[in-house]
Order: C-alpha cells, then sequence, then structure tokens
C-alpha cells in the first residue's frame, strides 16, 4: 500500500489576473495585507508537500478575487472589490 497526500494552498499569493486588476484599483494595501493572502502559506505548503512527497495544489490568486474556500453560493465568496461586478463577471470569477 502506497501513502499519497495532496496538500493544497488556497491563499498563496495575492496576485490579480490582468482582466480584473481595474476592480482592484486603490487596493493595494489590502492585496499587501493578510486579509489579500496568507503570508508564508505557499513556502510552508511547498515544504509541506516536499517532506511528503505529496502532490501541491496551489493558487496565487488574491482571495479578494474570489475565495476559494468558499461555495459559489455562500454570501461572501466575493469581496467588496468583486462583489459589485456584473454578474456575468462574477460567473467568470466563479469558474477560475
Amino acid at each position: 500500500m502506497v501513502d499519497a497526500f495532496l496538500i493544497t494552498c488556497e491563499h498563496g499569493g495575492n496576485r490579480i489576473p490582468l482582466p480584473y486588476r481595474e476592480l482592484f484599483r486603490g487596493y493595494r494595501a489590502l492585496l499587501d495585507s493578510h486579509r489579500g493572502y496568507d503570508p508564508g502559506a505557499l513556502v510552508l505548503a511547498r515544504a509541506i508537500a516536499a517532506a511528503l512527497r505529496g502532490l501541491l495544489l496551489t493558487s496565487t490568486v488574491s482571495r479578494l478575487l474570489v475565495d476559494l474556500n468558499r461555495s459559489i453560493v455562500h454570501p461572501r465568496v466575493f469581496s467588496a472589490a468583486t462583489r459589485g461586478a456584473p454578474a456575468k463577471l462574477q460567473l467568470d470569477l466563479a469558474t477560475l
């Protein structure tokens, strides 16, 4: 029997893809804070995956764009920056 580990890091960065950057104008300080991502989480996830020889799945897109730990129907899946975006854009974000 082989043990297999899957390590995930949903909030490993604060990157905003180009098509959505306009929504975050003026949000740089928030993106750089703990609300924008989990500082150190990606480094830790990589170390754990290496130590366990596990598969690592990560996201470096900010949770302020869309929170990957919440379902699409969760009332806070979108942040203040994206909550007011047009419905089509929210649907696009939900499929990231």
